[in-house]
């Protein structure tokens, strides 16, 4: 079954009307209202020179989050979709190096709280609102260390010089694009994550975080209700004072709590976010394409 997931690309699928064997082919960013937004004559002219005739030809649409039915049905308001989240490989996420490993790298997290974001560091992920959060919670706490992972995508500079205004250079460690084992160094040196993203199709990041077992804070934007509604996280609006009031929250709790907090992530992404769970409903639909009958559970209309 992962074999299968792996072929498919993560930003989305239209599965080809007519054709003997369904392909899938990227769709979701076209989808997402914000990224409509960025660059919007460019994607626009995208749409309809290629991206329309693609659905108008779909026989089915993939969605990865609820609000992305309702945008995929505005450009395809024919076509049914089929919701199936993105999952996570568990394996990984045990046995993590020990956090040492990381500090032994960079010394100034040694005793801190580290707080990590992991992902592009592009504009829509939210790094202006965690500087100005950054900026209003360092004199409170001061054992709090923002950790940034991921490749710049043109976000790192305006950051830093907004951090650099608040003299808090100290307070923040960027150690660039990771992965593999250097990557499970820094989810082990973590001891919460955020992601307060403006735009998020399903955030593979959020994913990996709760697979670690780590107390979360992300914003709405990242259409992961289902991780408010089992008490999995801290779910606020993508606005810097919702942010700081659920860091400061999350800050404030001892540690038991938030260590039950990350607890909820683990059992979540355990109960309905596995890599085998998602290509299983995946499948499926492959099937019901294919030979007809009952559409899955997953398929709406």
């Amino acid at each position: 079954m992962h074999g299968l997931w792996q072929g498919h690309s993560r930003r989305g699928a239209a599965v080809a009307r007519g054709a003997k064997v369904p392909y899938l082919m990227a769709a979701h960013g076209m989808a997402e209202p914000w990224a409509l937004r960025h660059k919007r004559w460019k994607k626009a002219l995208y749409l309809a020179l290629v991206e329309s005739r693609n659905l108008r030809r779909a026989s089915c649409l993939h969605a990865l989050s609820r609000p992305e039915i309702g945008h995929l049905r505005d450009l395809a308001p024919w076509t049914p979709v089929c919701f199936v989240p993105n999952g996570v490989d568990l394996a990984p996420f045990d046995d993590l190096p020990a956090r040492a490993e990381l500090e032994a790298e960079h010394p100034e997290l040694k005793g801190k709280f580290t707080l990590l974001f992991f992902g592009r560091v592009h504009a829509k992920k939210g790094l202006d609102l965690l500087a100005e959060a950054l900026a209003a919670l360092a004199a409170d706490f001061p054992q709090l260390h923002l950790l940034i992972a991921g490749k710049d995508d043109g976000a790192l500079a305006p950051f830093a010089a907004r951090i650099s205004e608040k003299g808090l250079n100290h307070r923040a460690t960027y150690v660039g694009h990771v992965s593999g084992e250097r990557a499970r160094r820094v989810w082990a040196a973590a001891d919460a994550f955020t992601l307060p993203s403006y735009s998020e199709g399903f955030s593979m990041a959020i994913l990996e975080a709760m697979a670690c077992g780590l107390p979360c804070v992300f914003t709405t934007a990242c259409h992961f209700p289902e991780a408010a509604a089992a008490d999995a996280a801290l779910v606020v609006e993508p606005d810097a004072p919702a942010l700081t009031q659920a860091l400061r929250d999350l800050l404030e709790r001892d540690p038991a709590e938030r260590d039950r907090l990350g607890a909820a992530d683990r059992r979540l992404v355990e109960s309905d976010y596995t890599w085998d769970q998602q290509a299983a409903k995946l499948a499926a639909v492959y099937r019901w394409l294919s030979g007809g009958g009952a559409p899955p559970e997953c398929v709406q209309f």
